[in-house]
């Protein structure tokens, strides 16, 4: 956030129409989070044991991965629109905003989108031989 901030103040004079500022800030932001993945390294702890690891969240791992693995899996121009709108709430005028677009291929890559992960789903459900 700071990063975000400081690259913002320095470049407040490009700013040209004072309503953009959030989707500018937030366009500031993605830019450095995917500058700090670039460079950014996990650290693992050796001595943490897998058993000792509990999820007391009360959803389904499995479906949980199922769908972090489809959305993984969508196209990156379908998956940032998707994850926008999903997580971060904006609009779809929001959206092409930040990402430079009209409206309507906001629109179309946002249906896209959620056809391919219906038909993950359906995949998923005939592999393990039900129906969803």
């Amino acid at each position: 956030m700071q990063e975000t901030f400081a690259r913002a103040w320095k470049s407040w004079d490009d700013l040209r129409d004072d309503k953009a500022a959030k989707s500018w800030l937030y366009t500031i932001l993605r830019n450095e989070h995917a500058r700090l993945f670039e460079r950014k390294r996990l650290d693992i702890d050796d001595a943490q044991e897998l058993d000792q690891i509990v999820d007391r969240s009360g959803r389904d791992p499995a479906q949980e991965l199922e769908l972090r693995d489809a959305v993984h899996k969508l196209p990156p121009a379908y998956r940032e629109p998707l994850l926008l709108q999903a997580i971060g709430g904006y609009s779809c005028a929001e959206i092409a905003q930040i990402m430079n677009l009209t409206e309507g291929a906001v629109m179309t890559r946002l249906t896209r989108a959620r056809i391919a992960l219906r038909r993950a789903d359906g995949n998923v459900a005939a592999r393990k031989g039900g129906a969803r």
